[in-house]
């Protein structure tokens, strides 16, 4: 009997080889925790097939050894697919950053980009952000790959591709397609040089432990020349001195937020608000995000309202604005007052933010509320700040096509 099946090319290698961390053992116990990871492969070798030569249709993709599905598109030998895959394929998590497997075949590809002599060679490194990371992480990286779309890369650079997979499947579905192209791209325009599959077990891992990232606090709230009706407790001798939530912690704000911030990634630098600050009215080029912490009642002040009103007009998107403030006592009328004068002086950096921070950085009414708006503020800011610098850089795709 004549075998109808056409033999598969040899020595082309995987277009592109996924690197990604299994899920815990303990995950491992419930259902098949890879299920969404072999979705999301197969989802992408699916669009590829649509931008990659027809000879290479035979071999899309490779994943790391530590999936193991049946019959799945994991290759034998993940030394070999990395030494010949044209395209790494990082899937960053914060558990991807801890694993040895996934940092040893980083270094293995990493080796083969040293030795390319081709230019934009560190380009075929191409991460997809599956889940959010800590700050150090994203900053000791390649940035992830984005689609262009504002409106879709801001969902998907604050919440991770898994969230876009069940929450909304045509954006999914997007950012995938795009992906497969920018592969196909890269694949035929600037693959890395081939060569002999180096001993993963002896390799050091790339991934190491990233210092914490600089991020400016600025705090703007009354001092002890409060407006009337103010309570006391709350304010000091200076800006920093401001205790909004006094009846959870006496301790200022300044002092907490580092603490807060630092747990996350953070290294923050504290400044009070100064209407002659560069980094918010000057012209210079950000050194790092900067996230704006206001008292409404600030706002009461001519001084103040005029120069916000000033910094909101401004086009400075890697600056964050987080609101903090306890109405506790406040009557309903002062209360609505105070946050309608925050929206109209702020109305484009608050009032008009962009719908997943109005969601999760809401004016902070509590400690644990205003812990949670600084951390989607912030990270909101160096998506944007990423943003900023990589749109004055051209595309290599479009520097090749010229």
């Amino acid at each position: 009997m004549t075998d109808t099946k056409s033999p598969k090319p040899s020595g082309g290698g995987p277009v592109f080889f996924l690197s990604y961390v299994r899920p815990s053992a303990a995950e491992r116990v419930q259902g098949d925790p890879d299920r969404d990871f072999v979705a999301f492969y197969y989802d992408l070798c699916a669009a590829l097939t649509r931008f990659a030569p027809l000879d290479r249709l035979h071999s899309l993709g490779a994943v790391s050894a530590e999936w193991h599905a049946d019959g799945g598109g994991a290759g034998n030998d993940p030394a070999r697919d990395i030494a010949e895959c044209d395209v790494f394929v990082p899937l960053h998590q914060e558990r991807y950053f801890q694993s040895e497997q996934c940092g040893r075949e980083l270094a293995a590809f990493e080796a083969r980009v040293r030795r390319a002599a081709t230019p934009h060679a560190d380009a075929a490194i191409l991460p997809v952000l599956w889940a959010p990371v800590p700050p150090q992480w994203a900053a000791s990286q390649p940035p992830p790959y984005r689609t262009g779309q504002p409106e879709i890369d801001d969902e998907y650079l604050s919440k991770g591709l898994f969230w876009l997979q069940g929450a909304h499947p045509a954006q999914y579905q997007h950012v995938v397609t795009s992906l497969a192209r920018r592969i196909a791209e890269i694949a035929v325009g600037r693959t890395v040089g081939r060569g002999e599959p180096a001993e993963l077990a002896s390799l050091s891992s790339s991934l190491h432990q990233a210092e914490r990232q600089p991020m400016v606090v600025v705090i703007l709230a009354p001092t002890t020349a409060r407006p009337p009706g103010a309570p006391g407790t709350q304010y000091g001798a200076r800006v920093t001195d401001w205790a909004p939530y006094a009846d959870e912690t006496a301790v200022p704000l300044a002092e907490t937020l580092v603490d807060l911030a630092r747990d996350k990634g953070w290294e923050p630098e504290v400044v009070p608000f100064s209407s002659t600050d560069e980094r918010l009215f000057g012209s210079r080029e950000p050194d790092s995000q900067v996230v704006l912490v206001i008292d409404p009642r600030a706002l009461d002040d001519l001084r103040w309202r005029e120069a916000l009103e000033r910094f909101d007009r401004l086009d400075k998107p890697w600056i964050g604005i987080v609101a903090a403030w306890d109405p506790a006592g406040t009557p309903q009328e002062e209360q609505t007052r105070l946050r309608e004068q925050l929206r109209s002086v702020l109305n484009r950096k608050f009032a008009r933010r962009s719908p997943s921070l109005r969601i999760n950085a809401p004016i902070a009414t509590s400690l644990q509320s205003f812990d949670l708006a600084l951390d989607a503020t912030a990270n909101n800011t160096r998506i944007q700040l990423a943003n900023h610098r990589l749109a004055s850089v051209s595309h290599p795709a479009e520097e090749e096509n010229r």
